[in-house]
């Protein structure tokens, strides 16, 4: 340097700088240790926060996980609960439980309504409701139309069972039948008909072309006699009942079997017994072609086809009823002669029958033919114990044997089996009924009150037993008597008649007035009345009147209950005259004699009316209900003296002559 001065300028300089950069340096440690410090507070305080966040953030995450598990748990118990009702749902909607499937679904529901299930299950529940409902609809509607297809069927098959010789009540059910099932036949054409009845399966398709042929069978048989049914309904003509059977029918045979016997083609049908194959058809077809060979009388060609179709069919209830039916002579024939039958047919019959009712003991009718065969081959305890079987007796079956009884059986059989059903099963009242009836039918007034009286002990308010008690006992003189027995009877009653019309011949025989004089009751009942009072030829007189005003009639009320006809006014006539000739007595001998002679004769003369009345028509054939009165011409115990070989003393050999002759044209009409 120049000098000392620029040296201490630049010492001091320099010593200022020393100093300057220590009180800088000082200032930067200074800066630096405050910097520290804050920096230190603030990494605490940052590591207090981190360590706060990070536990919250931990404490969160943990609470958080702690709810998503809860959560989860919780939908896990709804979804298993869920799917408990819905899948309980479907089981009992498979076992068709539809109360329980219902139950379950509410379950459901209220799993879903009670928690905060997803929205998803109750879409998902919604829409199997909708399908188990739907499946319930169609399963319940399936049920419904097999329920009634098959009540319908079974309809059929039990009016086809009623008694073909009652048109009335079959064509009545049929048409009820078919109108519960949507059809009704007297308002639509075979067209329509058919077009409904076509949906159902064959099975049932093929009942209802079998009833339909046998509605249109009895209809044929009712005639066109009665528009209406027996409940006012239309009747319906058995033309388009064929015709709606013609379109409904799926076998062309059968269809063509039809056309013949609608064109009464005789040969034709005949020739179908004889095709080949016929063993091969099913019995619906070979019934139907017996039935319509039977209709035209071919019996023999019916009965071969029935025979090939039994050996084609040995289980077949109709085939079997049927071929008992023919070779019998037909219960339901009514011009059949029981009596022209060999037995060989009734033993074949009866075998016949004895199948048929074992392929179905149920059937009315099998029971009821099989127990007339029985009878007519005089098997009574076996008859017996058919009709009354315990499981399968019922009071319509023997209605209906009563009607076959009195048009087929003689008298005193009948009489043989009413006793033995008595005796068998004496607690059964319906028994005691008939037989107390068939008894006062006969004319064995006494007989008949001691078995209305026997049924009156198990049955004391029976109708019918009173109201043939009563009558047996009117018929005996004994009207007091059968007031008491009908004092009780209170309007409606079929007994009101009876007991007005016996309180009216109380009155006359109480009456001053003169009984052989006309009275409202007509000569019948003034007749009875002068036999009672043993006014002989007054009595002769007015049975004689009775007679020709009512020839053919039945004499008497029925009592409840019975279709059989009562006695023909000509036997009372006839019986009360005879009656009289033995208790008729004057003081005068020779005119006590002309008397009885009086009577005699006009009982013969009332008897040639009876047999002219009951003489065959054109063609050799005597109905059953003629045959059946000669019966009991034969066998009426108030005619013993007249049937007798030697006759009273006071008759003529013309007389005698005439009534052997009587006799012997009565024991020829029986047969």
């Amino acid at each position: 340097p120049r000098n000392a001065f620029v040296v201490a300028d630049a010492v001091a300089h320099y010593i200022h700088e020393l100093e300057e950069g220590r009180h800088q340096a000082r200032v930067q440690v200074d800066a630096a240790e405050h910097k520290f410090i804050e920096e230190r507070k603030a990494r605490r305080l940052t590591m207090i926060l981190g360590a706060v966040i990070l536990s919250v953030l931990v404490t969160g995450v943990a609470l958080w996980r702690h709810e998503v598990a809860k959560k989860q748990i919780s939908e896990a118990e709804i979804r298993t609960d869920f799917n408990a009702a819905v899948n309980t749902a479907r089981e009992r909607s498979l076992e068709q439980s539809w109360a329980a499937m219902n139950e379950a679904l509410e379950r459901a529901r209220q799993v879903i309504k009670d928690t905060n299930a997803p929205e998803k299950l109750k879409v998902e529940l919604s829409l199997l409701a909708a399908r188990l409902d739907r499946r319930r609809v169609r399963i319940l509607a399936a049920e419904k139309a097999r329920s009634k297809a098959l009540s319908f069927a079974q309809s059929l098959d039990r009016i086809r069972q009623l008694p073909i010789d009652d048109p009335g009540a079959a064509r009545d059910e049929y048409a009820r039948a078919f109108r519960e099932f949507g059809v009704d036949m007297s308002q639509q054409g075979p067209q329509s008909a058919s077009l409904i009845l076509d949906k159902e399966n064959d099975l049932l398709r093929n009942k209802i072309v079998a009833a339909i042929d046998d509605w249109a069978a009895r209809e044929r048989l009712a005639g066109p006699s009665s528009s209406l049914t027996q409940t006012n309904q239309p009747a319906v003509s058995w033309r388009p009942l064929i015709g709606t059977a013609q379109l409904l029918d799926p076998d062309p045979w059968r269809r063509r079997l039809r056309s013949l016997a609608l064109s009464k083609n005789r040969e034709k049908l005949k020739s179908m017994v004889d095709e080949p194959g016929i063993e091969t058809r099913d019995a619906q077809s070979i019934f139907l072609l017996a039935t319509s060979l039977q209709r035209m009388r071919e019996y023999g060609a019916a009965r071969r086809a029935l025979w090939l179709g039994f050996l084609a069919h040995p289980d077949d209830f109709w085939i079997n009823h049927q071929l008992a039916t023919l070779v019998s002579g037909g219960m339901h024939n009514r011009s059949s002669n029981p009596g022209t039958v060999s037995s060989d047919d009734l033993s074949t019959a009866l075998r016949h029958g004895w199948i048929a009712l074992s392929i179905a003991p149920d059937s009315s009718i099998a029971r009821e033919h099989l127990t007339i065969l029985l009878l007519r081959t005089a098997s009574i305890d076996q008859a017996v114990s058919v009709l009354f079987e315990p499981k399968h007796a019922s009071r319509a079956s023997f209605d209906h044997v009563l009607s076959a009884l009195y048009l087929q059986l003689s008298p005193n059989t009948e009489l043989k089996f009413f006793k033995q059903a008595a005796k068998s099963f004496p607690k059964r009242v319906e028994i005691w009924a008939p037989l107390a009836f068939a008894s006062l039918a006969l004319g064995d007034f006494p007989a008949c009150e001691q078995q209305a009286r026997q049924g009156l002990v198990y049955s004391p308010r029976h109708e019918g037993l009173r109201g043939v008690l009563a009558r047996s006992l009117a018929e005996q003189n004994r009207v007091e008597e059968a007031l008491q027995i009908l004092k009780d009877v209170e309007s409606p009653s079929p007994l009101t008649g009876l007991r007005q019309h016996i309180a009216r011949w109380q009155t006359l025989m109480n009456s001053s007035r003169p009984l052989d004089v006309a009275t409202p009751g007509g000569a019948m009942d003034r007749a009875r009345l002068l036999t009672w009072n043993g006014e002989a030829m007054a009595a002769c007189r007015a049975w004689n009147e009775a007679t020709l005003a009512g020839t053919g009639r039945r004499t008497g009320l029925q009592p409840d209950g019975f279709r059989t006809p009562h006695r023909s006014i000509e036997r009372d006539a006839v019986a009360a005259l005879i009656g009289l000739s033995q208790t008729h007595t004057r003081n005068d001998r020779q005119q006590e004699i002309a008397d009885k002679l009086t009577l005699w004769e006009q009982a013969l003369n009332i008897a040639n009316r009876a047999q002219q009345r009951s003489q065959p028509n054109l063609s050799g054939h005597v109905p059953l209900n003629v045959r059946r009165e000669a019966s009991l011409w034969l066998v009426d115990p108030r005619l013993t003296l007249a049937r007798a070989p030697k006759l009273p003393e006071f008759s003529t050999p013309e007389q005698n002559a005439r009534w052997q002759e009587f006799w012997r044209f009565m024991n020829k009409l029986s047969r």
